[in-house]
């Protein structure tokens, strides 16, 4: 199970990385969001665009994710991309 500090998600800049079991591409930039549940907003919308441009090229889409950090660099949650594809 994963424990937040909520006096610290609170007006956060998230870091959103793309990994597999090749390596990483590295969010330098990141996001200032309101909370954790935006940026796990973000991801999932981040994870939706990714796979469609997969499917338009035909690319697989294996095991990539997106890990969201805090400045801190500690892991957050992470977000599948096969996530996008389920239909709520």
């Amino acid at each position: 199970m994963m424990s937040f500090d909520l006096n610290r998600s609170i007006g956060m800049r998230f870091f959103f990385h793309i990994r597999d079991s090749y390596g990483a591409i590295l969010d330098e930039e990141g996001l200032d969001l309101a909370d954790v549940d935006a940026a796990l907003l973000e991801a999932m919308d981040g994870a939706r665009e990714i796979v469609a441009n997969r499917l338009r090229s035909g690319e697989l889409i294996e095991d990539e994710r997106i890990e969201i950090c805090d400045e801190a660099g500690r892991l957050l949650a992470t977000v599948p991309l096969k996530a996008a594809l389920t239909i709520h």
